[in-house]
């Protein structure tokens, strides 16, 4: 949920992406857009950093692990604007909220400041060797670092050693041309186990919102 104060400071960065019931009022589930950081302020939203899919108890409802400072975890918040379920739908109702805590789907870290940031969505983080990896973080470096790029996504496909690889699939601009070993050496300012293990040149494709289709990529590679 957009507290109003949010809403009011940054109107354009947020998106309708569903619709639930708070209390006996409708209310529209926002996701952040476009802002790089903000500063969730405890009088805004209470906030829970939790990591993977495991629970203890912790206050009065069954919620996340807390995790330190500067680690990755799923953002979780809670507060008088949390709605109540989605409408007409049990099951995603029952996937994302937790006790009074609504799960929101998204990775964050949180940095030495107190800011929250959001890295990526969990459904699409890659898991290769035992690191999580942000395909956001790849994509945006291949992004400014490659002007022949008109879009790029990260997904990850099976390993049998790793678990998974990242794989980017590039979208090259009309008119411009780009090699494997360009991209290659553009990932290379990246962590070893971050590069992009295959690189693939194909069109990326988009749903009718302009998000991209990562789900349909894995089908198809």
């Amino acid at each position: 949920m957009v507290a109003a104060e949010l809403w009011a400071k940054y109107p354009e960065q947020f998106e309708v992406v569903n619709r639930g019931i708070s209390g006996n009022r409708v209310v529209d589930l926002y996701a952040r857009w476009k802002v790089d950081c903000l500063n969730l302020k405890p009088d805004v939203l209470s906030i829970l950093i939790g990591v993977n899919d495991t629970w203890h108890e912790l206050g009065e409802g069954k919620n996340g692990v807390e995790v330190p400072q500067g680690e990755g975890g799923e953002l979780a918040v809670r507060g008088p604007g949390v709605m109540l379920c989605y409408f007409n739908d049990e099951k995603a109702t029952n996937d994302v909220l937790h006790g009074d805590w609504l799960f929101t789907g998204d990775m964050a870290e949180e940095d030495k400041d107190g800011f929250i940031w959001l890295v990526d969505r969990k459904k699409d983080v890659i898991i290769t060797g035992g690191e999580n990896l942000y395909p956001v973080q790849i994509e945006n470096v291949l992004r400014q670092q490659l002007n022949a790029i008109q879009d790029v996504a990260v997904i990850g496909l099976p390993d049998k050693r790793l678990g998974e690889i990242a794989v980017a699939v590039i979208e090259v601009k009309e008119g411009f041309t780009l090699t494997e070993e360009e991209v290659i050496n553009a990932s290379n300012g990246l962590p070893r186990y971050k590069r992009p293990r295959k690189i693939i040149f194909a069109d990326i494709p988009r749903n009718p919102t302009g998000k991209i289709e990562k789900p349909k990529l894995r089908e198809i590679y």
